[in-house]
């Protein structure tokens, strides 16, 4: 399959500040299999050992400056097919050196009503980090399902490796949620 590089967010050492915007991820509270499951406190770990076929989701609201982490192994797989894979609401820290997939052809939405099937999607307050072996492929027809769709603000995205959209936006910022505007509510994207 060719791939448009205009829907490819890979440039490496770009650094991207953006204006605030709403982004929020939910907590992960959803049974999954046997490839991702608790490993240390409220860490999170997808292996290789199987693949991930189910949503993670996590609306929770957590009372500390750190929430969750959820960590994706190099060679581990998380493909939900019509569905979103990574849904979160706030403070969450996600590490992908494995795959993240999903291919949303059918219309209704993911975690978020309104949002579309995105690949990872998450509130405010949340670190994305894509390692150089880590990609997130948002590869269906649906065109309201980004590869990240960020609905909130103080989101930071830091992507040595590869995410990409066949027939869409790559990176989304759906801003429903405002922070106050200052500079250290903006959404970051390093590149």
């Amino acid at each position: 399959m060719k791939k448009s590089p205009s829907t490819q967010f890979s440039i490496k050492n770009l650094p991207l500040v953006l204006m605030p915007c709403l982004v929020s991820f939910p907590y992960m509270v959803q049974e999954a299999s046997a490839a991702c499951g608790p490993s240390l406190g409220n860490i999170i770990t997808c292996d290789d050992s199987s693949p991930q076929t189910t949503m993670i989701l996590d609306h929770t609201d957590y009372p500390g400056p750190v929430g969750p982490q959820l960590i994706v192994d190099q060679n581990a797989i998380v493909n939900t097919g019509n569905s979103t894979a990574l849904s979160f609401k706030n403070d969450y820290t996600v590490n992908i050196n494995g795959t993240v997939q999903n291919n949303a052809t059918g219309g209704g939405d993911g975690g978020y009503p309104g949002t579309g099937k995105n690949t990872i999607e998450a509130l405010s307050n949340t670190t994305i980090i894509v390692g150089s072996t880590g990609q997130i492929l948002a590869t269906g027809t649906q065109r309201q399902s980004e590869g990240i769709n960020l609905m909130g603000y103080a989101n930071q995205i830091i992507n040595n490796g590869t995410i990409w959209a066949d027939n869409n936006a790559a990176i989304w910022f759906q801003d429903t949620t405002q922070g106050n505007g200052s500079y250290a509510q903006r959404n970051i994207v390093t590149n």
